[in-house]
């Protein structure tokens, strides 16, 4: 009885496992979509905010140098992660699963993208700084009516969806 109990919680294990790294995957794959998204979103709030020559030059130059910074850390990391990919299969086939190791790969991949939100954030401060007051406050102002917009998308989906259970 009590081995039973244990091969059903390798399995379920094994199976909530192979379902993160799957939706890790996915997700992985949709962030390349996404930041596609989020550059193309940046160059037309860039557009709107009338930026000097100089301050185009400055963007690029800063834009250049996060790229240059991702790619360093996508690279040093890809043996890795191939390495990683091969170490959670084994773990996945091993007799008994070593909670401690898995622990232990999700934690590297943590700090990776710690180290790729790091290198974003700090770019998007030194965009900032490029601005004017007044490019600033503009900046303010098409957030202000983004978040308002996004808003504004949910409660139409919630009326929409409570409208359905009405019927």
């Amino acid at each position: 009885m009590n081995k039973q109990i244990k091969n059903i919680a390798l399995l379920c294990t094994t199976l909530v496992a192979l379902t993160l790294g799957t939706s890790v995957m996915a997700k992985e794959h949709g962030k390349s979509h996404r930041g596609q998204d989020m550059q193309r979103h940046m160059r037309a709030m860039m557009s709107k905010l009338d930026l000097s020559e100089q301050q185009q030059q400055q963007v690029k130059a800063i834009q250049a140098a996060k790229k240059e910074q991702l790619m360093a850390l996508k690279s040093s990391d890809n043996a890795k992660d191939k390495n990683g990919r091969t170490a959670m299969a084994e773990l996945i086939k091993a007799e008994t699963f070593d909670q401690t190791a898995f622990i232990l790969m999700q934690e590297k991949k943590a700090a990776k993208m710690a180290k790729a939100g790091l290198i974003t954030a700090k770019t998007m401060h030194q965009l900032y700084q490029l601005l004017t007051p007044e490019q600033k406050q503009k900046l303010e102002q098409m957030q202000q009516q983004k978040r308002d917009s996004k808003q504004g998308n949910k409660q139409k989906k919630r009326d929409a969806k409570a409208s359905k259970t009405e019927q």
